[in-house]
């Protein structure tokens, strides 16, 4: 079990408080069983890993023949398990702007998702806030990532194949580079000091928001890749699952024709 402890202590380090409750969530027996891995338990493992039963037990598999072998790398994939269990209880979400789990953790929205926020969204979007904030003259405006229902709106894209595999791994990273794409057009369209953008931009977007949303389909037939729309006081930026972190440095360039 020494493998097992080590690469829990990793998982935590990794995680934090937000792996520990999903852990302890969806292993509510608060039990770790070793066990061969059969056909019932459609994982397919080479040597061995991590599944978590439908009763709450965390158990580590092995494949015929391979007890013991490659024993540090069967307990490796905790989030991969975690990921995998909380796929057969999702439930869908309209809206997120955080990185914390909902329901448990039971949601689209998945541990490698929510890592993925808080490693490559959360640490610079303040920074990306602040410098759209000065480019149109709104030191308040909000930027609205929708987290929870894009996940929703990608994972049910991943069944059908229609989105990259590693959509939750680059999330974070994906939603960010839309905001900056944003910002880049800003800058280039002349938004700085310039009084006149600035009082279209106020009365455009009235609500001084800024929300990202993942759709099936685009609105405009001119995007392939995204589009940024005004609805109801609100700029939107739309992508598709296919499109997903496609050509974001374009993000907006049509912004002077929609305000």
């Amino acid at each position: 079990m020494d493998a097992f402890c080590t690469n829990l202590e990793s998982f935590i380090s990794k995680y934090g408080h937000d792996g520990k409750s999903e852990l302890n969530t969806l292993c509510s027996k608060h039990q770790v069983e070793l066990a061969p891995q059969t056909h019932e338990d459609d994982t397919g493992f080479t040597y061995g890993g991590l599944q978590i039963s439908k009763d709450g037990a965390l158990r580590l598999l092995f494949a015929e023949g391979n007890l013991g072998v490659n024993v540090s790398d069967v307990s490796r994939d905790f989030h991969e398990a975690l990921k995998t269990a909380t796929t057969t209880t999702t439930t869908t979400t309209t809206s997120s702007s955080s990185s914390s789990p909902s329901s448990g953790g039971r949601s689209a929205f998945n541990i490698t998702a929510r890592q993925s926020v808080r490693e490559s969204y959360d640490p610079e979007i303040s920074a990306t806030q602040r410098a759209i904030g000065s480019l149109v003259g709104a030191p308040d405006i909000r930027l609205v990532p929708n987290f929870e229902a894009n996940a929703a709106v990608l994972a049910e894209a991943g069944t059908l194949g229609k989105v990259r595999d590693d959509w939750d791994k680059i999330l974070g990273a994906a939603s960010l580079a839309y905001f900056e794409g944003l910002k880049y057009q800003l800058e280039r369209a002349g938004f700085k000091d310039d009084d006149l953008l600035q009082e279209g931009w106020k009365e455009g977007v009235s609500k001084g928001e800024i929300s990202l949303r993942v759709v099936d389909k685009l609105q405009s037939t001119k995007g392939q890749y995204h589009e940024v729309l005004l609805e109801h006081g609100v700029l939107v930026i739309q992508t598709t699952p296919e499109y997903l972190w496609t050509n974001t440095s374009d993000v907006g360039s049509e912004i002077l024709e929609i305000l």
